[in-house]
């Protein structure tokens, strides 16, 4: 049945509610013909119950006469002989109907009443029927036996002026106070008479009944035909129009409204094609916003891939710049250590100077040549360490503009998010609405589930993305604190250096002051030594400071290293989410949907 169609299950239906009918037409005449036997069964006996009521009854006056002579003589106003004779002189004169009458006999069978003819004082014990039966003795046998209920029984008796025996029905009744048997009978051939009219009359009805209930099943089977037509073209008319209108949906084409003869309907076809074209609408809606979000998907993927390779950039510029730190730190070190060399040399003068006073003048000469020679490498020390703070400060600007370029990422990868998390609501919608078109929305749920997994793997995706960056952020931030301990530290190095070129102008001074006074020479040169000392524990902080510089240099080196891997898998995973929606947009596009 499942597999039928409308058409042909209303058919079957209808062939179904005829045969009902001609069922139910053939059990009402069964059922009126076994009404019309109980009927004349229950009239017969209604009949046969009267007469028999009736010749009971009569009986019963005879027995009320005898008692009331039975009385008189009890009483003493009369004999008992008298008394049976005045009882059987009015029993004798009792008659009712057209031939009803009664008779009396004795315990013995002799004869007391029967209409006054010559029967009346013979005995008739011997007496019998036209079928051999012995009517009297059973009359006064059954009475007697029968002394409180009477007795019944039937025989053939001849009507008055009549030879022929008709069927008769009698009742006795023993009056033991005279030792009689008075009865009475009815003819009941008259009840077959009667019952038969009363048949007649019932069959008669019987035939009208059923000949109303053919009719009236004929006219409910043309009504049936002609409501199940109806029917069926009020059914199968819409139904035909759902099911093109769901096989178009089913193929992706939602342009097509519903036809404006259903609008009007108030009926389950008219409800459902409104509803229908309610989920249409929705699908529709559905249909372009998701549309819409792939193309902001696409474009965010496409900026993000921009964005991953502008930071890209960046990140090579700032590795190039850690590079040049890294080497300014190291010319840094090998300046200091010439630095240190240098003071070196000047103690080794001093020594000389205070062991060789004799030769101070050359001494001093050679000391100031050293002093011309450590003055001009402070001078690129000097330059040096300004090359390397102008570095360190164009590493701090791009290690900012990267952490720019993150949170432009950030904010993008925010609203892949978004538009992850509005693409996954609305396939959710779509799976409703396509659980609720039931079969025909099977094709469109798996569009949806596909739509949902997109969203899902682009959320995927953005919550990558976001991990890669806020790592890319973190190592920005600590890129952007190493820079600044980088400026600190350059700076306490320009410091330094200032304070070492002052003091190398103040060696060379006391150079000037030796070769102008050769007398203070010893006193001057004590002062050098001192001065040296301080010089070079100053120059060792330098180096000190110096190699950390390059160490830091090397660690952000490697942090750029690790920063340039995640702009990799970025931009890697930018073109993944480029692909995913070029794919979405290509999925969506099987889709027709018309102006909402």
């Amino acid at each position: 049945m499942k597999n039928l169609k409308v058409r042909t299950k209303l058919s079957i239906l209808l062939a179904v509610v005829v045969i009902a009918m001609i069922g139910l037409s053939g059990m009402a005449i069964i059922g009126m013909s076994q009404i019309q036997s109980t009927s004349v069964e229950i009239i017969k006996d209604s009949i046969s119950q009267d007469y028999d009521d009736q010749i009971k009854n009569e009986v019963d006056t005879a027995f009320a006469i005898c008692d009331t002579y039975y009385g008189l003589y009890q009483a003493g106003a009369m004999t008992l002989d008298e008394a049976k004779e005045y009882s059987a002189t009015v029993i004798r004169g009792i008659s009712y109907g057209e031939a009803g009458y009664l008779w009396v006999d004795t315990y013995d069978g002799v004869n007391v009443v029967l209409l006054g003819n010559d029967t009346e004082g013979t005995n008739r014990l011997g007496s019998k029927d036209s079928q051999g039966f012995a009517m009297v003795a059973d009359f006064i046998e059954g009475a007697k036996k029968n002394v409180n209920e009477g007795y019944f029984n039937e025989y053939y008796f001849p009507k008055a002026g009549e030879t022929e025996p008709s069927p008769k029905r009698a009742y006795t009744k023993a009056y033991p106070n005279f030792e009689w048997v008075i009865g009475t009978g009815n003819y009941i051939d008259y009840i077959e008479s009667t019952t038969a009219e009363h048949e007649g009359v019932l069959s008669a009805k019987a035939t009208n009944i059923s000949a109303i209930s053919i009719g009236t099943g004929v006219v409910l089977i043309i009504i049936s035909v002609v409501l199940t037509v109806m029917l069926t073209r009020s059914i199968v008319g819409p139904l035909k129009d759902t099911s093109v209108w769901l096989d178009e949906m089913g193929s992706g084409d939602f342009s097509r409204h519903i036809d404006p003869k259903y609008t009007e309907l108030h009926d389950d076809f008219g409800i459902l094609m409104q509803q229908l074209e309610k989920m249409r609408h929705s699908v529709s809606k559905l249909l372009k916003g998701a549309k819409n979000d792939s193309i902001s998907v696409h474009d965010s993927s496409i900026e993000l891939a921009q964005g991953a390779a502008q930071t890209k950039d960046n990140s090579a510029n700032i590795t190039i710049a850690v590079g040049e730190i890294a080497d300014g730190a190291t010319n840094q070190a090998e300046s200091v250590q010439d630095g240190v060399n240098a003071i070196q040399e000047i103690l080794q003068n001093v020594e000389t100077l205070n062991n060789e006073v004799d030769a101070a003048d050359e001494k001093a000469n050679a000391m100031a040549e050293s002093s011309d020679n450590m003055q001009a490498n402070f001078e690129k020390l000097k330059a040096a360490m300004t090359q390397s703070a102008d570095s360190l400060a164009d590493v701090s600007e791009k290690v900012k503009a990267m952490g720019d370029s993150v949170e432009e990422v950030q904010n993008a990868v925010a609203a892949i998010n978004e538009i992850s998390s509005r693409t996954n609501l609305l396939s959710l919608n779509a799976s409703i609405e396509a659980a609720r078109a039931g079969e025909a929305g099977k094709g469109f749920a798996v569009v949806a589930t596909e739509i949902q997994d997109l969203s899902v793997q682009s959320s995927q995706s953005a919550q990558r993305i976001g991990e890669i960056m806020k790592g890319l952020s973190d190592s920005s931030e600590s890129a952007v604190r190493t820079v600044s301990q980088l400026n600190d530290a350059v700076g306490g190095q320009q410091q330094i250096s200032d304070e070492t070129a002052e003091a190398v102008r103040d060696v060379i001074s006391m150079i000037a002051d030796v070769r102008e006074n050769f007398n203070k020479a010893k006193d001057a040169a004590e002062i050098t030594r001192t001065k040296c000392v301080d010089l070079n524990d100053t120059m060792s902080s330098l180096s000190a400071i110096s190699e950390e510089n390059a160490a830091s240099a090397q660690e952000t080196s490697a942090s750029m290293q690790e920063v340039n891997n995640t702009v990799e898998n970025i931009s890697d995973l930018s073109a993944t989410l480029e692909n995913i929606s070029t794919e979405l947009t290509e999925l969506l596009e099987v889709f027709h949907v018309s102006d909402l």
